[in-house]
């Protein structure tokens, strides 16, 4: 049963924003809201996905600010999270893996998700072991050197994978997603290409049989970024076939933006809005490596 409301609550007040619609991401429903990953601050029994770094240190935008409502929550002082994050996961997490932390009274849970980068600055990098693979062509600090479609849909549906199969693993049931990867770290992306890279990325990884297998009674994306949040609903009215069709339509494969800086698609704020198979506090987080040992 997958319950998608039609509002949701930010601080007291009960809000529904803009336009919202619903994907069909394998068979898993998915609605998209316009608003603040946050969801109902009253009940905090979701499960919120936070745009983490590899370093897990709550460096800005969503990150900074889920830090900083965990560290608010109950009085736990200043840097709390970030410090039990240190203690939990000192070497940091690679790209693409999801970790779990409980939420500290502030939500049910969250999921640390550190997302690939396309940009030729910023974006977390991946293990140098990567390049020996030869999965993708990367330079000698990790950074993806030539950025397809085909390799952003990869790479962003092995991120959703790894965020879904956390989050079932951990009993989550209401899980709140973001964009992942959808501001600075698109690169030269444009709002409307990379949304719909990313329902494709959902379809794939909500496709695989793992995730298939896991049952929430809840699951939403919201975007803080209007434009992008159309460009999401825009391309969940296409269907899969209207969206590969879009895509081809645009005539270049990667980035359709030619030089300068990307639109804004979610910012700073990543669009969301203000290792394997081991045990650490007492949640249980996966897929370290992901596939092919990275």
């Amino acid at each position: 049963l997958f319950c998608v409301p039609e509002t949701f609550v930010v601080a007291t007040s009960v809000r529904t924003l803009g336009r919202m619609a619903q994907f069909l991401a394998g068979s898993t429903k998915i609605g998209l809201r316009q608003g603040c990953v946050f969801g109902n601050a009253e009940d905090p029994v979701a499960f919120v996905l936070n745009a983490a770094d590899t370093r897990l240190s709550g460096g800005g935008g969503v990150d900074k600010a889920i830090h900083q409502e965990i560290d608010n929550a109950n009085n736990h002082g200043t840097q709390f999270y970030r410090n039990e994050l240190r203690r939990l996961f000192p070497n940091g997490i690679c790209t693409t893996e999801c970790i779990a932390t409980d939420g500290y009274g502030r939500f049910g849970g969250v999921l640390n998700s550190a997302g690939p980068g396309f940009a030729n600055r910023g974006g977390n990098a991946f293990p140098a072991a990567l390049a020996v693979h030869g999965r993708f062509a990367v330079d000698d600090r990790g950074k993806l050197l030539r950025v397809t479609d085909a390799v952003a849909i990869e790479l962003l549906a092995q991120t959703y994978k790894n965020i879904f199969l956390c989050a079932a693993q951990n009993g989550a049931a209401i899980v709140h997603l973001l964009p992942i990867s959808s501001g600075i770290y698109k690169g030269n992306y444009s709002d409307t290409k990379f949304a719909l890279l990313t329902l494709l990325a959902l379809n794939a990884a909500c496709s695989e049989p793992e995730v298939q297998a896991a049952k929430f009674d809840s699951v939403q994306m919201f975007s803080w970024d209007k434009n992008f949040h159309q460009s999401l609903c825009d391309g969940a009215e296409m269907g899969i076939d209207g969206i590969q069709a879009a895509i081809a339509a645009t005539g270049v494969d990667g980035p359709d933006l030619q030089g300068g800086r990307a639109a804004r698609g979610g910012g700073s704020r990543g669009g969301g809005g203000h290792r394997g198979g081991d045990r650490r506090g007492g949640y249980t987080n996966t897929n370290r490596g992901g596939r092919g040992g990275w």
